[in-house]
């Protein structure tokens, strides 16, 4: 554990001297605030750093960008908090992410190549859809990609699953409690599956979803906790214990003084020590959890959250008997930004009585 925080601070450090010297926004910053990165020695001189928040990335999108460096992937994140956001990434910072992820699959005995099954909602563009199943192809992933969630489309990837025979599921709990629901009602048993682990992402796990997935299909679930903006944060052990990869991400828990919150609960505050074409130090993700206790009784070595509180993903009934996932109100929300080319800042979907939002 030592040594990770060591490599860590390092890692910390170097991002700081690095957007001192090159990132606009960031020489900007320090100045205002009367400090230099080698003011900063401990962890709590980086409450001198402000938080980083979504407002601020809007309005110094530019500034916050290198000018030159290794090749970047843009991508907009799903506005799960209500407030979309465009961001830059460059390979590095994307390599520790996926790492992390097969760490987590390895930490259950499943490894790249593996079969998945994979439960979220996209809605790409016609290359862009090409170029992922493409990719799914290589890395053995069947995925689940219907805006209409009927019985008729579950019994179709059913079908494909029946085939692929998949290790892990993985994505939205609300979408694999719908799926696992639907075999429930059609009485089709669940022995076709001899599955490692469900990992559930994008939204809250409820304690009622969990033990629907794991009754049912006899496999432990736990969560991955991660965003666009700085990879994963938090991955979940056999044990119980949400796991921070310490290698690639610095996690804080600060006080939510201006919230209602109970004693305990702060804000999720991250800074991604791998990205240099657009540092997040300090980024206010937009999430609430638990302050740890330190390390996990699993001997893994590395430091802990208590566990996520927000992100609620619903299924959502429609007047003509379908069902749609609420993550389809992003997916619409964004074609609009594409069609008027104005920039949509928040958003909230209200439902006023049932079928009707």
């Amino acid at each position: 554990m030592e040594r990770l925080l060591n490599e860590q601070w390092t890692g910390l450090k170097n991002l700081l001297d690095y957007a001192y010297k090159d990132i606009p926004y960031y020489r900007d910053l320090f100045q205002k605030q009367g400090i230099e990165p080698g003011d900063i020695k401990t962890r709590d001189d980086l409450k001198a750093i402000p938080v980083l928040t979504k407002a601020e990335i809007r309005q110094n999108f530019k500034d916050l960008q290198a000018s030159e460096g290794s090749r970047v992937e843009m991508s907009r994140t799903s506005g799960s908090t209500g407030e979309p956001l465009l961001v830059v990434r460059d390979r590095t910072s994307y390599g520790y992410h996926r790492a992390n992820m097969f760490r987590l699959r390895r930490w259950f005995n499943s490894d790249i190549g593996s079969f998945e099954a994979t439960f979220r909602i996209f809605n790409y563009p016609f290359w862009e859809r090409q170029k992922t199943r493409l990719k799914d192809n290589v890395l053995n992933r069947i995925r689940i990609d219907e805006k209409d969630l009927s019985d008729k489309n579950m019994r179709g990837f059913y079908r494909r699953l029946e085939k692929a025979k998949p290790d892990i599921f993985y994505g939205f709990p609300s979408l694999m409690v719908r799926f696992a629901k639907f075999m429930i009602n059609n009485s089709i048993e669940p022995n076709l599956f001899t599955l490692k682990a469900i990992i559930a992402t994008s939204e809250m796990l409820f304690p009622a979803q969990k033990e629907v997935l794991e009754k049912f299909f006899d496999a432990p679930v736990v969560n991955e906790y991660g965003c666009t903006e700085t990879g994963i944060i938090a991955i979940e052990c056999p044990i119980g214990g949400w796991h921070v990869p310490i290698e690639s991400c610095l996690v804080e828990v600060i006080p939510a003084d201006d919230l209602d919150v109970d004693e305990g609960i702060g804000r999720v505050v991250v800074t991604d020590l791998m990205n240099r074409a657009m540092p997040f130090i300090r980024y206010d993700v937009g999430d609430l959890a638990r302050i740890g206790e330190g390390t996990c009784s699993c001997g893994r070595g590395l430091p802990t959250i208590e566990g996520v509180v927000g992100r609620v993903g619903r299924i959502i009934d429609l007047p003509g008997g379908g069902t749609i996932h609420s993550f389809i109100f992003f997916n619409i929300f964004k074609k609009a930004e594409t069609v008027t080319e104005k920039s949509i800042r928040e958003f909230q979907v209200r439902f006023t009585r049932p079928n009707r939002f």
